[in-house]
């Protein structure tokens, strides 16, 4: 239950042309200089839990129960002031962002940890500045992966 790194280093393990995937033990403060765009899970932004559903009746280890939360991800498409401009990178940012959504839809209902998990793309932002975890700012895309557990 609560599948938090087992997601992220689920999605670390697809291979996306062209993007660099990291999980939570991958991070480092600091993202400058790497090669090419880099998705990881948002530690800066909340982990939210929106809901716990009990779908039969039974105690928590025997009824059937649906866990439902987001994790923040962030794509680093490139450094700030590496481009001249916008419609320099947003063309780039979208090709990105169209595979990093294909490989997710294409792998959207894993069994990670002895749990069956459906995941769901929301809540994306394109186009404006992001910044690595240690505040340098980048071209990139905030997006919440939901995950709905199906647990027991």
């Amino acid at each position: 239950m609560f599948e938090l790194d087992t997601v992220a280093t689920f999605v670390a393990g697809l291979s996306i042309s062209g993007v660099t995937v990291l999980d939570y033990s991958d991070l480092t403060a600091s993202m400058a200089g790497r090669d090419g765009p880099t998705l990881y899970p948002n530690v800066a932004a909340d982990v939210v839990v929106q809901n716990l559903t009990r779908d039969t009746v039974g105690g928590g280890t025997v009824a059937l129960q649906t866990l439902e939360y987001g994790i923040p991800y962030r794509l680093l498409y490139a450094e700030l002031g590496t481009e001249r401009d916008l419609s320099d990178v947003i063309p780039g940012e979208i090709t990105v962002m169209k595979a990093i959504f294909t490989a997710l839809v294409q792998n959207d209902t894993p069994v990670l940890g002895g749990s069956s998990v459906d995941l769901k793309i929301d809540n994306v932002r394109l186009g404006g500045t992001v910044a690595d975890l240690a505040a340098r700012p980048f071209h990139g895309v905030d997006f919440v992966l939901r995950v709905m557990e199906f647990i027991n």
